[in-house]
């Protein structure tokens, strides 16, 4: 993910703003809050990256059964063919 695609939604926004404001009373330092924020941020960041990264093996997973069942098909249609092949020659 290209930090230039990423697109905050108006919802993100608020979310954020309400969890910073939280942080900042909770805490009542500035920098306590803006640390404890950026620490939240980048544990986002690995949790997209390691979704991302699970749901690309899961597609390639159904992807290659695709691929073996649709080459097991074609490979009984040639077989069925040149059984028809072989009984009307009989």
């Amino acid at each position: 993910m290209d930090i230039k695609d990423y697109r905050i939604s108006p919802w993100q926004w608020v979310a954020f703003i309400i969890v910073a404001a939280g942080l900042r009373i909770l805490t009542g330092s500035f920098w306590m809050a803006l640390g404890i924020f950026m620490l939240l941020l980048l544990v986002d960041f690995f949790i997209v990256q390691w979704d991302k990264k699970r749901r690309e093996e899961y597609e390639s997973i159904f992807t290659q059964y695709d691929r073996k069942k649709k080459e097991e098909s074609e490979q009984e249609s040639v077989e069925e063919n040149e059984n028809d092949d072989q009984q009307g020659k009989e």
